[in-house]
């Protein structure tokens, strides 16, 4: 129906409740995106459903999808608001925000410590398995992998100082070797590419800690 609004004619809102649990969820997102100020709304999707229900919302934040499946990408075009990215099949709900991370920072789309919200499911590539809603922080999750090879590379240090035999101490110290690369890298994109880095999550320091602290060393 037409309803008429300061003069101006226009189509009257549907009134509607979503009951399904996707549909909710999306609901829940675009709420809570608008409620914290968020960057954006980010959708991982492998048939497309999540992202046209986000899309139907019409909600004033860019909405990116996320889909290995190119017939779904090319399908998603055809959505309101909807700029849809190419990603590889992953196996951890962590890989799917690292992806975000590298997608909106590397191409400017957002900046290190801005939050999006993200609708995915677990386990990830599976079609209706949209469960999670998650507000992010861009850059965050970059900087826990940097500081989880550090601590890699205290424990691997550790073990080189507890074996006794010489070979096993010339084969932990190639292993520190690695962990110290690890960590060069993951500190030169931080702090030259983005460049922005969190400091160690509370969880993360105290299993580190524990880890370094074990008696049996």
């Amino acid at each position: 129906a037409l309803v008429r609004s300061s003069g101006i004619r226009r189509v009257e809102e549907l009134d509607w409740w979503e009951t399904t649990r996707i549909g909710a969820l999306t609901i829940a997102a675009a709420q809570i995106a608008k409620n914290i100020g968020a960057k954006a709304l980010v959708a991982f999707s492998k048939a497309g459903d999540t992202v046209r229900r986000l899309a139907r919302l019409h909600v004033d934040l860019p909405l990116y999808a996320f889909t290995p499946v190119p017939e779904v990408r090319d399908q998603l075009a055809l959505s309101w608001g909807v700029e849809t990215f190419m990603t590889d099949f992953v196996q951890h709900t962590d890989d799917m925000f690292r992806q975000v991370d590298e997608k909106m920072l590397g191409l400017g789309l957002a900046k290190p410590g801005d939050y999006v919200v993200v609708v995915a499911g677990s386990p990830p590539n599976a079609p209706g398995s949209t469960n999670t809603l998650r507000v992010h922080q861009l850059g965050w999750m970059l900087s826990q992998f940097l500081h989880g090879e550090q601590g890699a590379l205290l424990a691997t240090a550790q073990i080189v100082n507890t074996v006794p035999w010489t070979e096993a101490k010339f084969y932990a110290a190639s292993q520190v070797a690695d962990e110290a690369r690890h960590v060069e890298v993951y500190r030169r994109y931080l702090t030259e590419k983005l460049p922005y880095a969190f400091p160690v999550n509370p969880h993360l320091h105290t299993l580190l800690g524990q880890i370094i602290r074990e008696p049996r060393w």
